[in-house]
């Protein structure tokens, strides 16, 4: 059951996504809406990039006090299903 709706949810998030950009490229032109998706895919890549980085800074810092990082795992590991 909790398949069916996940798979539901997912299907009209990437719907609706489509249709978004749909209405963007028709409003703005083809042009300026791959400019927009291209800017905005390298702006979250930069942000996951320095995310990871501060976490894996984060990581080394509790490993050298010995210390567990578990905090800082659980946030690595959230960072990567990004």
């Amino acid at each position: 059951m909790w398949k069916w709706l996940l798979f539901l949810a997912f299907s009209a998030y990437v719907a609706l996504e489509v249709a978004v950009l749909m209405a963007l490229g028709e409003r703005l032109g083809l042009g300026w809406t791959l400019t927009w998706i291209v800017a905005t895919s390298l702006g979250g890549i930069l942000m996951v990039r320095v995310s990871g980085l501060q976490a894996v800074l984060r990581i080394h810092r509790r490993l050298r006090d010995q210390e567990l990082p578990t905090q800082e795992l659980v946030d690595m590991a959230l960072i990567l299903l990004r």
